[in-house]
């Protein structure tokens, strides 16, 4: 007990000493966190780790929020769990590992004595998908955004890692520390600091815990296994560049495996500050073979727990960067231009199967996985790729009043290749998301930003009043304009 009041009081310690140290505010300076993890959640997990008086009691605190766990009642937890064995196909006589005893009990159930969470199945199927892939014993592994350590403790007691690094936010990494210290022990876990760690500290230790801010000084950089999940699709573009940065160029990654959101809808203005953030699929370079690539994979559809959460896309790669594979565009047009789909898209669909198309194939055989792939292999320069993609996401969206979050981030590919006269063809196909009436989306000192019909535009506030559904078009032309709001600003 003693050594983990010990525990404890060094915990707070450390977190006390990272929020005075410059390197920490020089980091979020350039890599701010979003509005999300900058505010409420920063309160909550600082609330947390100052009031609790054990280790125990932080992981309790996680679990009674939704920003760690599913906490509903006992009903809906009982029967996803139920859910998730049947899909998942989990004979529970043979099921060596269950929900840690450290887990708060409320959030658990009972099946065939099994203590078991819709937190830890779905960590499972992660695991699952990732080891039958592995062919090589006591991997490496580096996890971007480890949350309460669920996924690092599976995925350690199924490949048996050798070392198993979590970078994440500071406060974040307090929840994993205590979480992983209370299920292996205070010998087998260790906080890293660039003033006091040494490498016996490293050698020694299976799980290490870094701050972001201080990653760049980390001496690990080979990896056999690269793991986010639900993380960078909540991170600023600059977060999500240097993360796919690190991934791909800095560090020495083998497989890499990636479960973040995809294609959720937004509203403008409501939802703009998401085109900040929607870059989480886009970043994998052609140097990838892609062995798994699901949207909505099925461990992510439980009807009792996942329809309040983000859609996401499940993918893994291997690392084949002397066999890349080639995009061929000709046999990429003939394949998409037959489909039904963009075939009829300018007719009308009323009382045919497009028209209510609901069931679509998410996998690597179906549409839009070809159309992702291409993008990837060119890079997002491909203007036919491209164009197609925003096409197919209007066939997807069938006339709803969204936007996909990503659909700005292909649009402005498109505008930055010089090829902003295609753009209102596409947008056409959309119409029903164009509005004729202007909205403010930004502001700074000088200038307002407006939104209308899927253009923003630059208005100076020096001139007055303008109403610029009134004007006509070769007046509105005089207005400075983009497709992006990046671009317009």
């Amino acid at each position: 007990m003693t050594v983990m009041k010990n525990m404890l009081s060094d915990l707070k310690g450390y977190l006390s000493r990272l929020n005075e140290d410059p390197r920490t505010i020089k980091y979020f300076e350039q890599f701010p966190l979003n509005r999300f993890w900058a505010s409420e959640n920063m309160k909550f997990m600082k609330s947390c780790v100052e009031k609790s008086d054990s280790l125990q009691e932080i992981i309790h605190e996680a679990d009674r929020s939704f920003l760690f766990s599913i906490n509903e009642n006992n009903l809906p937890n009982q029967l996803a769990v139920e859910w998730q064995v049947r899909n998942m196909k989990i004979n529970l006589q043979e099921l060596e590992i269950e929900e840690s005893k450290y887990s708060l009990e409320e959030n658990s159930v009972y099946v065939k004595d099994k203590k078991l969470s819709p937190d830890f199945l779905r960590c499972l199927a992660i695991s699952e998908t990732i080891t039958k892939k592995i062919t090589f014993q006591e991997p490496v592994v580096l996890e971007i955004g480890g949350g309460l350590g669920h996924l690092a403790r599976i995925i350690a007691l199924k490949t048996n890692s050798k070392r198993y690094v979590i970078v994440d936010i500071a406060e974040t990494l307090a929840f994993s520390y205590a979480f992983l210290i209370l299920n292996f022990g205070v010998e087998y876990v260790h906080l890293y600091d660039p003033d006091k760690t040494q490498i016996s500290d490293l050698s020694k230790s299976r799980f290490i815990l870094c701050p972001l801010q201080y990653f760049e000084e980390f001496p690990i950089k080979n990896y056999d296994l690269c793991i986010n999940t639900a993380s960078i699709g909540e991170m600023h573009h600059k977060s999500q560049n240097y993360w796919f940065d690190q991934i791909q160029r800095v560090l020495v990654v083998k497989y890499f495996y990636s479960l973040n959101r995809y294609l959720n809808s937004i509203k403008i203005p409501e939802h703009l500050w998401r085109i900040e953030e929607n870059q989480a699929n886009t970043g994998w370079n052609k140097n990838w073979k892609i062995l798994a690539w699901q949207m909505e994979p099925e461990f992510c559809r439980n009807p009792y727990v996942d329809t309040q959460i983000a859609r996401y896309l499940e993918i893994y790669a291997e690392l084949q960067p002397a066999n890349e594979k080639k995009f061929h565009e000709e046999a990429f047009l003939t394949n998409i231009s037959n489909q039904d789909w963009y075939r009829f898209k300018n007719t009308d669909l009323t009382m045919t199967y497009l028209d209510v198309q609901n069931l679509h194939d998410f996998s690597t055989s179906g549409t839009l996985f070809a159309i992702w792939d291409a993008l990837r292999l060119t890079n997002y320069t491909n203007i036919s790729a491209l164009s197609i993609m925003i096409e197919y996401l209007n066939f997807l969206q069938n006339q709803c009043n969204y936007f996909y979050e990503e659909y700005f981030f292909y649009i402005q590919k498109i505008e930055d290749l010089g090829f902003s006269k295609i753009i209102d063809e596409l947008h056409r196909g959309n119409r029903i998301i164009a509005k004729k009436l202007p909205i403010l989306v930004h502001q700074d000192q000088e200038n307002n930003y407006v939104f209308m019909d899927c253009i923003f535009y630059k208005l100076q506030k020096n001139i007055g009043d303008i109403r610029l559904e009134e004007l006509n078009v070769h007046e509105l032309k005089k207005i400075p304009q983009a497709y992006s709001l990046q671009n317009v600003i």
